[in-house]
């Protein structure tokens, strides 16, 4: 927060004497959004980042408008996510012929175009990124495009052994990585394949690795990431005895950092209450913020069968048959 304080002085004293024209005025949007989104200020890092790609389109600077780009589609809501996309689109065309950042746009990309649901689409994006990427033997820069592409295609089950495979090779590469912030954001994500996958033995080796490092320091959403991967590990081994004080304090610590915190506590507190035997006892405030939460269908029909709600099964019912038979369908 100082570091902000500091920032945002430098750049009121450049405004002040008409140094628009300065890229360190740009420069130092692109850093105080940084700071902001590693202290949950999500709101605050995308006007950061919007008065920067300003001054960045206007001094026809490319490699930081990119940077810019890539920043916002990083930091937006799965709801506004393809508001990054025409950005990046444009960032890609402004670049030279050869750059170097043309595998990390199309990684932001396909990051980006997650809110489409369009998975041919993202997985020809991502792949496309990750072999351009690898051409420029940065370990880097490959960390960032493995880890996207594999949050990219999170959603889609038949896509799993797809991100098993990234993630193996993301954890090959992520020692390269100085930012100990986005070097554990990407094994966090490979931690969650394993566990769909079933790879518990790998899951429990990996884990105890990211939760040592997560837990040396200013790594606040990591912090809040391992409370997460315990409270499942809790779940999947039946494991109740002080279980909602736990997700309580994961629900203290996370919504500050995270828009999506009351989400996830809300179907924890729904898998939790099912497993017990008590999810008809789940408060109806809770019931919502579970049903809220991401685009779960089948935990959502359970809500609603429990809870008697007959209008909202009788509409919910017939999409997820759908999905279970396309899912099926593409798996087979």
């Amino acid at each position: 927060e100082e570091a902000i304080r500091l920032y945002d002085d430098a750049a009121r004293v450049m405004r002040t004497n008409n140094m628009r024209e300065d890229l360190r005025l740009a420069r130092s949007y692109f850093d105080r959004g940084r700071l902001w989104e590693a202290l949950g200020g999500f709101e605050e890092a995308l006007r950061c980042h919007m008065q920067g790609i300003s001054i960045a389109r206007e001094q026809e600077q490319v490699e930081l408008f990119a940077e810019f780009a890539m920043a916002m589609a990083f930091i937006l809501s799965d709801s506004a996510l393809t508001q990054a996309a025409p950005l990046l689109e444009e960032a890609m065309q402004m670049l030279p012929e050869g750059s170097g950042q043309l595998g990390t746009l199309q990684a932001h990309l396909a990051f980006a175009l997650r809110s489409t649901n369009d998975r041919p689409r993202i997985e020809k994006v991502s792949v496309e990124a990750i072999e351009h990427v690898r051409q420029n033997n940065d370990a880097v820069s490959l960390a960032r495009a493995l880890q996207l592409s594999i949050m990219s295609l999170r959603g889609f089950p038949e896509s799993l052994t797809t991100r098993l495979s990234w993630g193996h090779e993301l954890v090959g590469v992520a020692p390269a990585v100085p930012n100990r912030h986005d070097r554990l954001h990407g094994i966090y994500f490979h931690l969650l394949n394993l566990v769909e996958a079933c790879e518990m033995e790998e899951f429990a080796n990996l884990y105890a690795t990211y939760k040592a490092d997560a837990s040396s320091g200013n790594t606040l959403h990591h912090e809040y990431y391992v409370m997460n991967l315990q409270i499942m590990l809790r779940l999947l081994h039946g494991e109740w005895e002080g279980l909602e004080q736990l997700i309580e304090q994961a629900l203290e610590r996370g919504d500050s950092l995270w828009r999506g915190a009351d989400g996830v506590y809300g179907m924890q507190m729904f898998m939790i209450k099912r497993a017990t035997g008590e999810l008809a006892r789940l408060p109806t405030e809770l019931v919502q913020v579970a049903v809220d939460a991401g685009n779960w269908k089948p935990g959502k029909l359970a809500i609603y069968v429990e809870h008697e709600m007959v209008d909202e099964v009788r509409s919910l019912l017939p999409a997820v048959i759908e999905e279970c038979e396309d899912v099926s369908t593409r798996s087979a």
